[in-house]
């Protein structure tokens, strides 16, 4: 099952730091050693590792707060402005925190 990374700016900061922290208002099915890609259907681009590491029920940008910087957004308003982009156009009310580490490259 692969990972979509919509956002350039989070891909870019993957591809420099080799680390991002994802918002999914869905849990993934998978975690553990997957890939990655652009879009539905896009092609790999990079080998990556999931890790969950949390569920928040009633999300604030408060609990968004520690993954900020790892994120590869350069606030929180701009992190959730993202979310909401590829969301309904509002911030869900629960969702999952994701590590997304990279380790090869297509």
């Amino acid at each position: 099952m692969v990972i979509i990374i919509e956002s350039k700016k989070a891909r870019k900061h993957l591809r420099e730091t080799g680390k991002i922290y994802v918002f999914r208002k869905r849990i993934r099915k998978k975690v553990g050693k997957d890939w990655m890609t652009d879009k539905a259907g896009g092609s790999k681009i990079a080998d990556v590792y999931v890790s969950k590491v949390g569920y928040w029920s009633g999300i604030t940008w408060r609990i968004l707060e520690p993954f900020v910087k790892q994120s590869g957004f350069n606030s929180m308003e701009e992190w959730i402005s993202d979310i909401t982009k590829y969301g309904s156009g509002e911030m869900p009310e629960k969702g999952w925190i994701y590590g997304v580490h990279s380790f090869g490259k297509n």
